[in-house]
């Protein structure tokens, strides 16, 4: 199933409360050039600062980092997802991280490349984006995915377009399964992003439905 978070509750404080009882995969909103974002240099109001604050993933994003060819390289590539497992956040049970990196549309940000592809290949980018974390939640057998409103910060994404591509790959692939059934997908953010995905999801599961 899919359905919105708690208002107000946060990725992270929703993730941290489904782990005391379910097996969790958080999806981290990633800097591809920059493990853990401004974390390092003080940053704490993104979601990965907040959570590499919180939590024991920044070592692990760190020597993901350390592993690629060239320093101006991405080292979550355009598409892909990084899965950390067993990490400690707060006082919680461990649960299993997932970084993808969204396209940064923002020409005031300078660390991080900006996105000028076609808007056909923009969109096949955000579908990929969360084919691989599908993927990387079915590895990890998680029976609860807390999806948060991916690049819609300083990046600039559209929360309706990011929404509308996971929606469209949660509708699209065959239900990934976790030990306790079919995985939950469990949304954080605004309303346009959560209607979008649930909008998007609908219509597929209605076009496959009506294929059968």
């Amino acid at each position: 199933d899919v359905a919105p978070g708690a208002a107000a509750t946060s990725a992270i404080d929703l993730a941290v409360d489904l782990a005391q009882r379910r097996r969790v995969a958080l999806v981290n909103a990633a800097n591809a050039y920059n493990p853990g974002g401004g974390f390092l240099s003080g940053g704490r109001s993104a979601m990965e600062e907040a959570l590499c604050l919180r939590s024991t993933l920044f070592p692990t994003l760190a020597r993901a980092a350390r592993e690629r060819l060239r320093q101006d390289e991405p080292y979550i590539p355009q598409g892909a997802a990084l899965l950390s497992r067993g990490i400690r956040v707060d006082a919680a049970p461990p649960l299993d991280v997932i970084s993808v990196a969204m396209p940064n549309l923002n020409r005031a940000v300078h660390n991080t490349p900006v996105y000028r592809e076609s808007d056909a290949a923009y969109q096949r980018l955000l579908r990929a984006s969360f084919r691989s974390v599908l993927q990387a939640a079915s590895e990890c057998r998680a029976q609860v995915l807390v999806v948060p409103e991916c690049g819609c910060g300083v990046f600039q994404n559209s929360p309706s377009e990011v929404g509308r591509a996971l929606g469209e790959e949660l509708g699209r692939a065959s239900a990934p399964r976790g030990e306790g059934g079919g995985l939950s997908v469990r949304l954080c953010g605004g309303r346009e992003f959560a209607d979008a995905v649930l909008r998007e999801w609908s219509r597929r599961l209605g076009a496959r439905s009506s294929m059968m």
